[in-house]
């Protein structure tokens, strides 16, 4: 067993060689040491630090741990990995897209998870390198999502915005996502996808029209005004 005042005192070590070591020494006695809330804030705190190795080091120390973490740390740590998917380092947000991939099962709220991986990957802001790695982890990830059938309309959608083979093959080949899926049942996500971007269509139409035929009936009732 490691001795955990000695550990904590390495987390403000000038020496970032010594941070890291007190990282790898958290993570691979984490079920043993005896104050786990500290040992926890230590990760956390290094994976703000101002050295990309040490940040580095912290992140895959508290995936390492994630699935040990009680609900709170999780959420905490994955907002940390979405947070750190935006930092300025290609090292840093690669490691943030790994751990959130290694984490995702052990998510306490996988619908939310879910959620906030996809608007990464659909938002404009984020970085090709994570969006990339999220769509190529998609197979995995999606083996954990409770809602599928919800999930698989988001990779229609997904689809339609990013030229991805992993996508691809995802959607033309369901039994590459999971066996067990039945394939009818994704066709027919497939084709209500399509439908519910028809009748979003056909809606949009008919509003303008209405819109056209009231303004018409304002201005003849007007004009009838005007003869009075």
């Amino acid at each position: 067993m490691i001795d955990q005042d000695i550990v904590h005192d390495k987390i403000f070590s000038p020496l970032s060689s010594e941070r890291i070591e007190a990282m790898g020494q958290i993570s691979a006695s984490f079920e043993s040491i005896p104050d786990r809330e500290q040992a926890f804030e230590d990760m956390l705190k290094l994976s703000s630090d101002k050295f990309d190795e040490v940040r580095e080091s912290a992140v895959f120390a508290l995936s390492t741990v994630f699935s040990k973490l009680p609900e709170s740390g999780k959420i905490q740590t994955w907002e940390r990995f979405v947070n750190l998917t935006a930092y300025p380092s290609e090292k840093i947000l690669k490691a943030a897209v790994q751990a959130l991939v290694s984490a995702f099962p052990y998510s306490p709220d996988k619908e939310g998870a879910w959620k906030d991986l996809m608007e990464l990957v659909n938002s404009n802001s984020s970085l090709e390198d994570v969006r990339t790695g999220i769509i190529r982890s998609l197979p995995t990830l999606f083996l954990h999502i409770p809602d599928r059938k919800k999930a698989y309309s988001d990779l229609v959608h997904l689809a339609e915005n990013e030229d991805s083979d992993v996508l691809r093959e995802l959607i033309e080949n369901p039994d590459s996502i999971n066996p067990q899926f039945p394939e009818e049942d994704l066709e027919k996500d497939r084709k209500e996808s399509e439908e519910k971007g028809r009748t979003s269509e056909e809606k949009s139409r008919k509003e303008c029209g209405e819109k056209e035929s009231i303004e018409k009936s304002r201005k003849e009732c007007e004009k009838k005004l005007e003869k009075k």
